[in-house]
């Protein structure tokens, strides 16, 4: 009987040991997210923000083109105002496009998308499978 007693006591002692560690790795494992989550919203507002500057200049790019279309129909075609015009308007839509994308490019390469976390959580499963594998075959 003390030995089913101290058995017993054993497995409490265990499932309990278990629970706190199980605790303790949940809440490590939530402060990660956290941090994670943290550092990929400060790349997202940067994004935002080099998206929000480019649009200001698609959107000041616009009213130069229709100055250059308008010369182009008005039959102004010297290189002088025409010329740059469209070059300008040109250049800033480009300059634009190629800063969103190359800020796309950056913003995905870094982001981290919980995957630390996640990788955490698989190791923390098979863990536990593990354990409980070793618990079951043991008993």
């Amino acid at each position: 009987m003390s030995d089913r007693r101290s058995t017993i006591g054993r497995l409490r002692d265990d499932v309990g040991s278990l629970t706190g560690e199980a605790a303790e790795m949940l809440r490590l494992r939530w402060e990660l997210m956290r941090l994670e989550l943290a550092e990929d919203a400060k790349r997202l507002k940067w994004l935002l923000i080099v998206w929000a500057v480019a649009a200001v200049m698609l959107l000041s790019a616009v009213p130069v083109l229709v100055v250059a279309v308008a010369y182009a129909i008005d039959g102004a075609w010297g290189l002088s105002h025409l010329g740059w015009l469209l070059v300008l308007g040109t250049g800033m839509i480009v300059v634009a496009v190629l800063g969103s994308l190359l800020a796309w490019t950056i913003f995905r390469r870094n982001l981290t998308a919980l995957r630390e976390t996640l990788a955490e959580f698989e190791e923390d499963r098979l863990w536990l499978e593990e354990w409980r594998g070793e618990k079951s075959g043991g008993e």
